[in-house]
């Protein structure tokens, strides 16, 4: 896998934090946007040069994580830019709702350049900004207190999953749609 947006929805507890968990730290380089202080990896100072690795990043400013996965350091000159990284974005419903903004798209759009894999995560289907989901190759739909008919509202393409998700059993059910 390389160069992916894989969007995220479900209620708290729901389980996308135990998925990213288990299937994007399998990478070499994972960058983790921390809000909530949920992943047991070194705190990256985004001060310093990326240098690869294993972390996470737990202060509030997201502008100045984008700023730092493009290559931009803190006074606007170019450093390197981080490449062939899994990218895990916590709870972006608190931060990344509706137009996430020009900067922002720029650097998820070029994810098959960056071979970046970016991970959005949000409590809800009617969270999910039209921008991050028009180009999100796999949605991975969890429990959500959302009917099908309301999330088919919002993404038609996710109504049959939802209406397959509900009838689930499972304790920690989910369906990954491949949409592109």
């Amino acid at each position: 896998m390389g160069g992916e947006a894989i969007t995220l929805a479900g209620f708290t507890g729901s389980g996308k934090t135990h998925f990213c968990k288990s299937y994007a730290l399998l990478r070499e380089n994972v960058l983790v946007f921390d809000v909530n202080n949920e992943y047991n990896l070194p705190e990256w100072d985004i001060t310093k040069k990326w240098e690869g690795g294993r972390y996470r990043y737990t202060g509030m400013n997201f502008t100045a994580f984008l700023n730092c996965i493009a290559g931009i350091d803190s006074n606007g000159a170019l450093i390197k830019k981080i490449l062939n990284t899994n990218i895990i974005c916590e709870d972006c419903s608190g931060f990344m709702k509706g137009q996430i903004g020009k900067n922002a798209m720029q650097i998820f759009q070029g994810k098959r350049h960056s071979n970046n894999n970016y991970f959005f995560l949000y409590h809800a289907v009617e969270l999910v900004p039209r921008d991050i989901y028009r180009f999100t190759n796999k949605f991975v739909l969890f429990a959500v207190n959302e009917t099908p008919k309301q999330i088919g509202k919002r993404f038609s393409s996710l109504e049959q999953a939802a209406i397959k998700l509900n009838s689930s059993k499972e304790k920690y059910k989910k369906i990954i749609i491949k949409l592109q």
